[in-house]
């Protein structure tokens, strides 16, 4: 889904706005492994992303863009599936 989304490397403006989104449905873990395939590098320094990501509100604008983009790639149907 956040191939299809992004389309490459998630921007380091969306990065954060993106996890959050998605925060209250996957482990921190489990973000940090996906940004990783993502984006390249090793989870655990994703990790300090994902944690600054749960900090953002659920309905700041930047949140509420990105949710609209994960919904255009599917996130709707990937939460069913869960």
């Amino acid at each position: 889904m956040l191939v299809r989304a992004y389309d490459g490397p998630i921007s380091s403006l969306r990065i954060r706005p993106c996890l959050r989104v998605l925060y209250d449905h996957v482990s921190d873990r489990n973000l940090a492994a996906a940004l990783a395939v993502v984006n390249g590098g090793d989870p655990a320094i994703w990790l300090n992303d994902v944690y600054h990501a749960a900090q953002l509100p659920s309905d700041a604008p930047s949140v509420l863009s990105e949710h609209r983009v994960l919904v255009g790639a599917g996130l709707l149907g990937w939460l069913k599936r869960r």
